[in-house]
């Protein structure tokens, strides 16, 4: 019910950010779930999200400052006539984190870019003014 009533006061903030309520949802989609067991033809027969697998982000500043739902890490187990598929989601900013450790030092030779999508998800580093809007 807590992302819940965030994601209302986001979206009653300003009605120009009801398009953009990306922070507060995940989206899997099952036909990447088929893709991945390599069998287009099976039909999906359950898809489970198991709680023990839930795992919210963990960062250096109060969790209020840079907590979204989207950030939730957690496990799809499916199943289909011939298989059992584990997809892992690491969640927005756990992925974003992974991505720009194995993009390496260069990625701060022009950080512009990559501050705003790090700004947009809410990882800014302490004592950091952030534009909003």
């Amino acid at each position: 019910v807590q992302d819940l009533r965030r994601l209302e006061q986001f979206l009653s903030r300003d009605s120009s950010h009801s398009n953009n309520a990306e922070p507060f949802t995940s989206r899997i989609c099952l036909t990447n779930i088929l893709t991945k067991s390599n069998n287009h033809h099976s039909p999906l027969l359950d898809v489970r999200i198991g709680e023990e697998g839930l795992h919210q982000f963990l960062g250096s500043q109060k969790l209020e400052e840079h907590y979204y739902p989207s950030s939730l890490a957690f496990q799809i187990t499916s199943l289909s006539d011939d298989a059992v598929t584990v997809v892992n989601n690491k969640g927005s900013q756990q992925a974003m984190i992974t991505r720009l450790e194995s993009l390496g030092p260069s990625v701060l030779l022009n950080p512009t870019d990559t501050f705003a999508v790090v700004a947009g998800m809410g990882l800014t580093p302490l004592f950091v003014e952030t534009p909003t809007g």
